[in-house]
């Protein structure tokens, strides 16, 4: 064990070096269904209660209106909320807890000019615990004939995300994609960039995000009942591996008691990074 000299001549011990502990960091992406008119307010609250009781730090909501937006940032205070802006009939949002992340400048907005439905990437840089990292959030294209235009906007986050690896930068981005597997494999995911959900071992359980079967919220007249994994997450990691995924499992799955009704048409993803902090 080393020790040193003070300025009395005497010899204090230093302690020996520990290990840096790790950190988690835990983050939401929901589609809160806010285009919903049936029961809006009583679901939008059963959302800030469940992110009350689970307290992730960073926030991805999708399909937020000027309602549901008054109330989120009212009931969840302790975080920073950001978004394209909130006059607009629906946009999707980042929020990071104000006291366990740091902000890093301003939020960038990138338009995808040829989108139909007001869609857009949302960008925060942040710090957790000295780590830094790049929040990207989208709503991509709706719907299966928007194939194209969903490409190349999922083209789009992906390119910022390679782009940032090559820095040495590591970057998350979620939302609801809309996304069908044969999509990503057409557009390629950017090198050691990750599916969240496969890489925490692609559970069943946890696939579908979007599943008629089990949630009634929207009347479906066919009998084919869709199920679907609209809702996704990527990690891109910097080479030095400072972050690694560690849980992912779905949120909202139960019925709001007093209305009879999930809180939303998707089920919410919630994840677990494992983090080493920086300096």
């Amino acid at each position: 064990m080393a020790s040193a000299t003070t300025a009395s001549g005497q010899n204090d011990v230093l302690e020996e070096t520990k290990p840096v502990s790790k950190k988690t960091l835990k983050l939401v992406t929901w589609n809160i269904d806010g285009l919903d008119p049936k029961n809006g307010y009583e679901r939008t609250i059963a959302v800030c209660e469940k992110v009350r009781e689970i307290k992730p730090d960073v926030l991805f909501f999708q399909e937020v209106i000027p309602m549901s937006w008054d109330t989120l940032t009212s009931y969840l205070s302790e975080y920073q909320h950001f978004c394209q802006s909130n006059t607009l009939p629906y946009f999707h949002t980042i929020a990071v807890h104000k006291d366990r992340l740091e902000v890093v400048g301003d939020v960038a907005i990138t338009d995808f000019p040829n989108s139909q439905m007001l869609r857009h990437l949302l960008h925060c840089q942040v710090k957790f615990h000295g780590l830094q990292l790049h929040l990207f959030s989208s709503h991509l294209e709706s719907t299966s004939k928007e194939g194209p235009e969903r490409k190349r906007q999922l083209h789009e986050a992906f390119n910022q995300m390679a782009t940032l690896r090559s820095e040495g930068e590591i970057s998350i981005f979620g939302g609801d994609l809309n996304l069908r597997d044969k999509e990503v494999k057409a557009v390629g995911i950017p090198d050691r960039a990750v599916d969240l959900w496969e890489a925490c071992g692609s559970s069943k359980e946890y696939e579908y995000t979007w599943d008629i079967s089990t949630n009634d919220n929207l009347t479906w007249e066919f009998p084919n009942k869709p199920r679907m994994r609209f809702d996704r997450l990527y990690l891109c990691p910097a080479d030095d591996q400072k972050i690694k995924p560690q849980k992912f499992s779905l949120i909202g799955t139960d019925r709001v008691i007093s209305i009879g009704r999930f809180p939303s048409d998707h089920y919410g993803i919630y994840t677990e990074f494992i983090c080493q902090p920086g300096k």
